[in-house]
């Protein structure tokens, strides 16, 4: 058998530099998984549907190499046979007596293989049997004669080439069109490498092209398209692709979310601990701040994981600081298409924006729509951070609450001062319960194991301590108080309460004229340390 390398937790193929699917004489190891070859050498007979006629219709095939997958709807079955000689290569539903469709048969592209985990649920080896010989007639039984291939094909007479700017547009439009018809998601590969050399100028790298087939891919495919310049009922996908979640009913895979809160309240903390968990599945995660942020963060992780594993740090990659959007929307692209990530995290998101003087709430729909694009195109889960406003509400424009998917905001619990993260706004199901994050103080230390030392304010050199997150409680949502929250920082409130604290009256004239900056920028305008600045903010509040 020839092995397909798919993506960790996925059904789809691992992008390949080559700009073709890697396939192996062996299975690959863990966290890929892998699917079977069938090319020119296997059928599949999928059942994944019940019905009162299936039995008859699964003892009516010869024993063989067969496994149970991973549905929960009903119970679904691969059955593998050798391919029979001169039998014309075509798919096609598998069709009860009474005209029901409960599965399909395939020639072409590849079946998930047993060991393969997804969702947490693992595709089982039932039949020991290597794949046995089929009879025509047999197969035949369950769906007459194969249908011939449809044909698909990008157009022969001369169209305009898009050019930059439009590309990705215009393949994803025509992708759609060619699911509709019934092409297969290796079909429809093929078709969008071939327009993407034909039809775009200059043509996107393979990766993307293949990231927009396997995109359209998830949806089902429609052999009658209704006609009219506006979608009907029966255009609409058959089933919505599930919500994957990297945090349940907070931080859901492939989008935008974001979060909310005041300034070294631990927002950044938590955050350490969810990519030190993604991490140990074996995901990439990339850190967007400065170099002595990310030094900490990743210290933070590395800190909580028992049994350190050099190997597993490498995957936690230092984005920088340097990011503009939506100057820089190529440039992470391009980034995204060279090293695949799972998970990205911006702290602070509002450096990031490119307000070109307008102030960082202008423009925020602009400033954020590369990252919602790449998002669902590249497979990567973004989430970003902002601070609050003195009055404890989201410190921005309201498309700072629109735009993400969810919204979340941190702060301190009023019982127990432990962190409490709670959905202000969701596109989802709203969680049932807030969650109380817990962990303990730990000296801060090096790779080496030497401690991380900074002198207090009284100038005396002290062991650094950094709160490790182990987890959390769930806990009954916060009720809201009776207080009509504002839109804006009211300066007064903010004004300095020591009076003998330089660094503190830095940090608050600083905040004053630039109401929205992050610590990062703050600490970059006054030369304090990003520590000294989150400290001061805290007083602030």
């Amino acid at each position: 058998m020839k092995y397909v390398k798919l993506k960790p937790n996925s059904k789809f193929p691992q992008p390949s530099t080559s700009g073709h699917h890697d396939i192996s004489e062996t299975e690959w190891e863990l966290p890929y998984g892998n699917g079977i070859s069938l090319d020119g050498e296997f059928v599949a007979i999928d059942f994944d549907r019940d019905h009162p006629q299936r039995e008859a219709m699964e003892k009516s095939l010869p024993p063989t190499w067969s496994q149970r997958t991973k549905r929960t709807d009903a119970i679904g079955m691969h059955y593998l046979f050798t391919l029979p000689p001169g039998f014309e290569k075509g798919g096609g539903d598998i069709i009860t007596p009474d005209g029901t469709v409960i599965g399909d048969i395939k020639f072409k592209g590849y079946i998930v293989a047993p060991g393969t985990i997804i969702d947490g649920k693992t595709y089982t080896r039932i039949c020991d049997l290597d794949p046995m010989p089929i009879l025509p007639g047999t197969l035949s039984a369950l769906y007459g004669p194969p249908k011939p291939p449809k044909p698909h094909s990008v157009p022969s007479t001369p169209e305009a080439k898009t050019a930059e700017g439009g590309r990705n547009k215009m393949l994803t439009k025509r992708g759609g069109s060619y699911r509709r018809i019934d092409a297969s998601p290796e079909e429809l590969e093929a078709m969008l490498l071939v327009a993407n050399q034909q039809l775009c100028e200059p043509p996107l790298p393979t990766k993307e092209v293949i990231n927009i087939a396997h995109s359209l891919s998830k949806y089902a495919s429609e052999k009658e398209p209704s006609v009219g310049i506006w979608p009907s009922a029966y255009d609409l996908p058959k089933k919505q692709p599930d919500i994957e979640w990297s945090l349940f009913r907070y931080i859901p895979e492939y989008k935008l979310s974001m979060q909310f809160g005041k300034g070294a309240i631990g927002k950044s903390t938590w955050v350490s601990w969810l990519a030190r968990k993604l991490l140990l599945e074996g995901k990439k995660f990339g850190f967007s701040a400065t170099e002595e942020s990310f030094a900490h963060f990743s210290n933070g992780v590395r800190l909580g994981i028992k049994d350190f594993d050099e190997e597993i740090m490498r995957n936690l990659v230092d984005l920088g600081k340097d990011w503009m959007f939506p100057r820089d929307e190529e440039k992470l692209r391009k980034g995204l298409e060279q090293q695949h990530l799972d998970f990205i995290y911006f702290d602070a998101i509002y450096d990031i924006f490119d307000s070109k003087g307008q102030g960082a709430f202008a423009n925020t729909r602009q400033n954020l729509k590369p990252l919602t694009i790449a998002a669902e195109e590249f497979e990567v889960t973004i989430f970003g951070t902002f601070h609050e406003n003195r009055n404890g509400t989201f410190n921005g424009s309201e498309e700072m609450r629109s735009i993400p998917r969810v919204l979340s905001h941190a702060k301190k619990d009023k019982d127990t001062e432990r962190l409490r993260l709670t959905v202000e706004k969701t596109n989802y199901k709203r969680p049932e319960n807030d969650l109380l994050f817990y962990g303990e103080w730990m000296i801060e230390t090096n790779l080496d194991g030497s401690a991380i030392r900074e002198k207090n304010e009284d100038g005396i050199w002290e062991d650094n301590k950094i709160f490790i997150v182990y987890g959390y409680d769930k806990v009954e949502v916060e009720e809201d108080d009776d207080s009509t929250p504002k839109d804006t920082i009211s300066l007064k409130d903010m004004e300095p309460t020591i009076s003998n604290d330089d660094a503190y009256y830095k940090v608050y004239n600083c905040l004053k004229t630039n109401p929205t900056w992050g610590w990062s920028k703050i600490a970059d305008e006054t030369g304090l340390s990003e520590r000294v600045v989150k400290t001061r903010l805290q007083k602030i509040g």
